[in-house]
């Protein structure tokens, strides 16, 4: 219920709630709202591809206003319960074949998130969803591009591909040398990153 906040005047979300649930269209509790799947269907009905692609990325900014810290570890249970939404708004945009910048931003939280808690092959697909989104909204090089190759190498290294670790992170890095110059802190952290995982490879030279 929170994930409405702001959408609808408080006053109009109690009497549109009590009317579906006269029908059993919805159920609902003062944490969570679900809509049975007959007004989902008809709800979308309507949309064109234009109007469609307006309210993903209106999602997906309002769901990104909403998010709390993503490496608070008090912050993993909002993030479980948005991940599906997250999902189906990664769903659309790829069939509309549309990159809302919020969405891929939101993806990236929530990679964060899952890494916090250890899910590291969930937040491997989100994170490959959002870079996708990221590049194609930013450009190959932004430094938003970058962030998220970070986190893809943090995750990479977790699940023992080492060497997918050390590709993402040679890619963050150039990326971030040439936004901010080599004495940046950004690019600090991440020749870090990659010391650690050559080191982890054997490479002590490569890491030194």
């Amino acid at each position: 219920m929170a994930l409405l906040d702001g959408l609808l005047a408080d006053r109009d979300l109690p009497e549109l709630l009590a009317a579906l649930r006269r029908y059993g269209l919805v159920r609902s509790s003062d944490s969570h709202l679900r809509l049975h799947r007959l007004v989902q269907d008809i709800t979308r009905w309507p949309l064109n591809a234009e109007a469609e692609a307006s309210l993903v990325g209106s999602w997906a900014a309002h769901l990104e206003a909403l998010a709390p810290d993503p490496e608070d570890h008090r912050s993993v249970v909002w993030f479980g319960e948005v991940a599906p939404h997250v999902l189906v708004l990664m769903g659309h945009a790829q069939a509309q074949r549309i990159s809302p910048p919020a969405l891929g931003r939101l993806g990236n939280q929530l990679g964060i998130s899952l890494i916090v808690g250890a899910s590291f092959r969930s937040a491997t697909t989100i994170l490959q969803g959002a870079l996708g989104i990221k590049e194609a909204a930013y450009g190959p090089d932004h430094p938003q591009v970058g962030s998220t190759l970070t986190n893809l190498g943090v995750v990479r290294r977790e699940l023992g591909d080492h060497a997918g670790a050390v590709e993402a992170y040679e890619r963050a890095l150039g990326i971030f040398e040439a936004a901010y110059g080599s004495d940046h802190p950004q690019v600090a952290t991440t020749l870090g990153n990659l010391g650690v995982v050559r080191q982890e490879l054997g490479d002590h030279a490569g890491a030194v």
